[in-house]
């Protein structure tokens, strides 16, 4: 039995009091703290526990060689589309969030992440060329590493996530990306690379938005006056599209606009579209699902407009737009409840669509995260992460099957007039 060598203080008594008032004070601190620590660790980590884009990830084992190659291909069930896979499955198990882009040579320049899962401390940015004439992509090659140096900051990333690509108009190309300081996508920040030899080398990594929960995702558009908009996404207990606009010169980022953010429902990973008439408008994933989100920019408050569903399917899933046929493509999961059946609609308007057709995925596979653009030669190229995100699927879709399938819809809104 223990037995105290001094009187315990009693009640009432000064040294009881003095005791009671340190005991009370540590008790407040721990009271402060332990909310706010668990409000920090839900935000840090809660990308890893329940990623925004975790649904349908069901994997396939492939046994054909020709499908696993890297090798254009005619696709057996749709003979109009050519394409193939870009990496090889089963090299990293998580193959995510990937751009697409023309260099001036006519050359394809794609880029992707991947690791053993979403923002895992091996994830590394990969790229992968189509040269121009050719049947096969190159060997991919990892061209940004997590714990790289960023400029002007003390830590490095410990992970990186989704990539955008953009060509300026002095030819510098730009990758944009995630990159993730802690947890996972609620720790990410948007850094930024640059090559002055259309990717042959590439700048250190710098910053060009911090904070938490921010991502970039869909391709930049040029304004009239020179600059351009890039679209991002943010997350701080809900998602929130909103833009920035870049004066960018010498593959520098000269200044930046203040975030213009899309209000309305939550939303976010804005796809922007330049109309014919010149207004910008924006293609939105809705997190809730239901329906694909629209928004339009005004250039004279330098506002959007309250996004607003429009008559496409979302199982809150990514789109990608991009101008055609004097209308609007877009590049979508047209399955409402899961993200299966990758399809293309077309709009007059840009907000009214019609479905042209399916890409032939098989109806019980993943497809997510599309990329589209249209090549100098008009025809159109679409990336999209495929089978749980084992695979980058890449098809070639002709300029002139995009217009017989518009022609289709035309005459068909004529015909029911």
């Amino acid at each position: 039995m223990l037995i105290p060598t001094a009187p315990l203080p009693r009640p009432g008594t000064k040294s009881w009091t003095n005791q009671f008032r340190a005991t009370r004070s540590v008790l407040s601190l721990l009271a402060g703290f332990v909310p706010i620590a668990t409000i920090f660790a839900f935000i840090c980590f809660r990308g890893l526990l329940d990623a925004p884009d975790a649904s349908a990830k069901k994997q396939v084992r492939f046994s054909s060689l020709d499908e696993l190659s890297r090798s254009i291909h005619t696709d057996p069930a749709h003979s109009q589309f050519e394409g193939c896979f870009i990496n090889v499955s089963g090299q990293l198990a998580c193959n995510h969030g990937g751009s697409l882009a023309e260099l001036p040579d006519g050359s394809l320049v794609c880029t992707w992440y991947a690791a053993s899962s979403e923002a895992a401390p091996d994830a590394r940015i990969f790229c992968s060329r189509l040269v121009k004439g050719s049947r096969n992509w190159s060997e991919p090659e990892v061209i940004v590493r997590p714990q790289t140096p960023i400029q002007g900051h003390w830590f490095a990333n410990k992970s990186v996530g989704d990539t955008v690509l953009f060509l300026d108009r002095e030819q510098c190309l730009w990758l944009f990306f995630a990159g993730v300081a802690i947890g996972g996508w609620s720790g990410a920040h948007v850094d930024f690379v640059v090559s002055h030899d259309f990717g042959r080398h590439w700048s250190p990594v710098q910053r060009l938005i911090d904070g938490f929960g921010q991502s970039p995702r869909s391709k930049l558009v040029e304004l009239a006056d020179g600059q351009v908009m890039i679209p991002l996404s943010s997350w701080l207990f809900h998602w929130e599209g909103y833009t920035v606009c870049l004066n960018l010169s010498d593959g520098q980022v000269i200044n930046k606009s203040i975030a213009a953010k899309i209000p309305g429902p939550e939303n976010s990973q804005p796809s922007l579209v330049t109309l014919n008439n010149h207004d910008i408008v924006a293609y939105l994933r809705n997190p809730r699902g239901g329906s694909v989100l629209f928004s339009k920019w005004d250039p004279a408050s330098k506002l959007w407009s309250p996004a607003r569903s429009i008559n496409l399917p979302s199982p809150d899933s990514a789109v990608d737009a991009i101008a055609c046929e004097n209308g609007v493509l877009i590049v979508y999961t047209s399955d409402l409840n899961h993200r299966f059946c990758m399809s293309v609609a077309w709009s007059a308007d840009g907000e009214h669509f019609s479905q042209l057709k399916s890409l032939g995925d098989r109806t019980d596979v993943s497809a997510s995260y599309p990329t589209v653009i249209r090549s100098s030669d008009g025809d159109y190229h679409v990336i999209y992460t495929y089978a749980g995100r084992s695979m980058i699927k890449y098809l070639h879709l002709p300029k002139d099957w995009i217009h017989d399938e518009v022609a289709k819809v035309l005459s068909k809104s004529i015909s029911n007039q």
